[in-house]
C-alpha cells in the first residue's frame, strides 16, 4: 500500500500542478496578448521595432550573465532535495546569485560603450532604447534563478508568478493608462516602463522566496564545495542557453541591420502571435521538467518516457486548434487588434506558426537531454541550427524580409527538433514526441 499512495500524491502534485500552471499561463497569456496589443497600438510599427530591437540585443548581451546558471540551478536544486542536502541547495543558490551580480556588473559598461561607439550599426534612434534595455540584464537574470530555485523544490507555479503575472500586469497597466490619456510613447519610455515593472516584479518575486523557503534551508549552513563541479557544469548549459536565445532573436536584429524598423516591428508581432501556439508546451515543462533529474537519478525510465510523451502529446493536442484558428483568420486577428498596417504580418507568421507545431510534436526534448546530463549533445543540435539560422539569415533576409527571416526560422527549427528528438531515442531510450504513447518509451 505504501509504494500506492506514493504514487497517488505524486499524481496529485502532477495535477494540481498541471491545473495551477494552466491558469497561470492562461492569466499570463491574456496579458501577453494585451500588451503586445497596446504596444502595437501606442507605438507604431517603427517605434515598436526599435523597442524589439533594443529587447533582442538585450537577450543577447545578458548571456555572459546568465550562463545557463538558471537551468543548472533548476537542475541542482531538484538533485540536492532528493537527497535533502540543504546546505548545497543553498550554497547553489548563494553562488548562482554571486556570479550574476559579478558578471553584470562588467557586461552592462560593455555593452553600453560599444552601442555607443557603433551607433551608426543600429537602427535610427534606436540607441536610447538600448541604453534604457540594459537595466533588465541582471534583473531578468536573478528572476530566472529565483524561479529555477522554487521550481527544484516543486513550486513551480509560484516560481513563475512574478514575471508570469506581476511585471506583465504592471506593464499592461500603464500602457493601458497612455492609450486612454492619449498619451504618445517612444521606444526608450516603453523600455523604460519595461524596466519598472521588471523591477517591482523582481521585488515581488524576493519576498515570495524569502517566504517559501523550507526551514532546513534556511538554518543550513552555506555549502558551495561543489563549486568547481558546477564551473564545469554551466559551460555547457550556458552554450545551450546562448544558442537557444540567439536563435530566438537574431532574426529580430538582423532584420533591424539590414531592413527597416517598420519590418521589425511587423516581425515581433508575427511572432508573437506564432507563439501563442506554444502555451501548452510552455505549462507542461512548468510542470514535468524539474521531474526530470529526479526520474533520471533513480532509474525509472519507463516513468521518464511516459511523461515526456504524455507532455508532447497535451503540447501538440493544445497547439493544433490555435494554429488553424490563426491560419484561417489570421489577417481578420492581426488587423482587429493591432492595427491594418499589422495585416502585413500575416504571411512571417503562418511561417512560423509551422515551426511552433514542429516544437510542440517534439515535446520536452531539450529539457530531457539537459536534465539527464547530455548537455553537449543538446550543445551540438542547437550549434549546428544556429549557423543554419545565421546562414539562412544572411541569404534571405536582404532580398525577402520578414518572410526571409520567417523561412529561415522554420528550417532551423526543423533541424535541431529532429537532430535532438533522435538523441533522445538513441541515449535515453524515450521516445519525446506523442509516438512515444504508441511505440513505447523503452528500446
Amino acid at each position: 500500500m505504501k509504494p500506492k499512495k506514493l504514487t497517488q500524491l505524486r499524481e496529485l502534485k502532477y495535477f494540481r500542478a498541471g491545473v495551477g500552471g494552466f491558469f497561470l499561463r492562461g492569466a499570463s497569456l491574456g496579458l501577453m496578448i494585451l500588451g503586445s496589443i497596446l504596444l502595437a497600438r501606442v507605438l507604431g510599427p517603427a517605434q515598436l521595432g526599435l523597442y524589439s530591437f533594443a529587447l533582442a540585443l538585450v537577450a543577447i548581451a545578458g548571456l555572459p550573465v546568465q550562463m545557463g546558471i538558471p537551468t543548472l540551478v533548476l537542475r541542482e536544486t531538484a538533485r540536492f532535495e532528493s537527497s535533502r542536502s540543504w546546505a548545497r541547495v543553498r550554497g547553489v543558490w548563494t553562488w548562482a546569485s554571486r556570479r550574476i551580480i559579478f558578471a553584470s556588473a562588467v557586461v552592462i559598461p560593455v555593452i553600453g560603450l560599444c552601442a555607443w561607439v557603433q551607433e551608426e550599426a543600429l537602427p535610427p534612434g534606436g540607441l536610447p532604447s538600448v541604453f534604457v534595455s540594459l537595466a533588465l540584464i541582471p534583473l531578468i537574470a536573478l528572476a530566472l534563478v529565483r524561479g529555477a530555485a522554487l521550481g527544484g523544490l516543486h513550486r513551480p507555479v509560484l516560481g513563475q508568478l512574478p514575471e508570469s503575472l506581476v511585471r506583465p500586469g504592471c506593464f499592461v497597466f500603464v500602457l493601458a493608462v497612455a492609450a486612454i490619456v492619449g498619451t504618445p510613447l517612444s521606444a526608450a519610455w516603453a523600455m523604460g516602463l519595461q524596466v519598472a515593472a521588471t523591477a517591482l516584479a523582481f521585488a515581488f518575486g524576493a519576498t515570495i522566496l524569502l517566504r517559501a523557503v523550507p526551514a532546513e534551508i534556511k538554518n543550513a549552513p552555506e555549502d558551495a564545495s561543489c563549486k568547481h563541479e558546477w564551473n564545469r557544469a554551466v559551460w555547457p548549459l550556458a552554450m545551450i542557453a546562448g544558442m537557444q536565445i540567439v536563435l530566438q532573436n537574431l532574426d529580430i536584429l538582423m532584420l533591424g541591420i539590414w531592413r527597416t524598423a517598420e519590418e521589425v516591428g511587423l516581425y515581433k508581432i508575427a511572432a508573437s502571435a506564432a507563439s501563442l501556439t506554444l502555451v501548452g508546451l510552455t505549462v507542461v515543462n512548468l510542470v514535468i521538467v524539474p521531474s526530470f533529474a529526479r526520474l533520471h537519478s533513480r532509474g525509472d525510465i519507463a516513468s521518464l518516457g511516459r511523461m515526456a510523451a504524455t507532455g508532447a502529446a497535451w503540447a501538440l493536442g493544445t497547439a493544433l486548434p490555435v494554429a488553424a484558428l490563426l491560419v484561417l483568420a489570421g489577417p481578420l486577428i492581426l488587423s482587429l487588434l493591432y492595427g491594418e498596417p499589422f495585416r502585413l504580418a500575416y504571411e512571417p507568421m503562418v511561417i512560423l506558426i509551422v515551426g511552433q507545431v514542429v516544437n510542440a510534436f517534439y515535446g520536452s526534448c531539450v529539457s530531457l537531454l539537459n536534465m539527464s546530463g547530455h548537455e553537449r549533445t543538446t550543445l551540438r543540435g542547437l550549434t549546428i541550427a544556429t549557423v543554419i539560422n545565421v546562414g539562412l539569415n544572411a541569404v534571405l533576409i536582404p532580398s525577402y524580409g520578414v518572410s526571409g527571416a520567417a523561412i529561415a526560422t522554420l528550417v532551423s527549427t526543423l533541424v535541431w527538433n529532429v537532430l535532438l528528438g533522435r538523441s533522445v531515442r538513441r541515449l535515453l531510450g524515450v521516445a519525446c514526441t506523442p509516438l512515444g504513447l504508441i511505440i513505447g518509451g523503452g528500446k
